[in-house]
C-alpha cells in the first residue's frame, strides 16, 4: 500500500539490490510464462491489481513488446509473489 499518488507503495526507492532482485523475479516469472519480457511481465502484473497500466513507448518495438503484456494472465501466486 501507499499514499494516493503511489497506490503501490515506494519500498523500491533508493534501494539498488532491492530493484535487482525485482528485475530478476521478472526475468524468471517471464520465462515460465514462455520468454515474456520483465516490461510484460510488470505490466501484466499491473493489470492483475485490477488497475489500468499506461505504459511508455518510444517507438515502434516497445509497443509491441507492451501489447505482449496483453491476452495471458499472471497467476494469483505470480501475482502475490511479485
Amino acid at each position: 500500500g501507499g499514499e494516493p499518488s503511489r497506490p503501490f507503495g515506494n519500498a523500491l526507492d533508493g534501494n539498488p539490490s532491492a530493484m535487482s532482485m525485482l528485475l530478476r523475479e521478472l526475468q524468471k516469472v517471464g520465462q515460465r510464462y514462455g520468454g515474456r519480457t520483465p516490461a510484460q511481465v510488470a505490466i501484466n502484473w499491473v493489470l492483475c491489481q485490477g488497475a489500468i497500466a499506461i505504459p511508455g513507448a518510444k517507438n515502434k518495438a516497445q509497443v509491441e513488446e507492451n501489447a505482449g503484456a496483453m491476452g495471458w494472465r499472471l497467476s494469483s501466486q505470480d501475482a502475490a509473489a511479485l
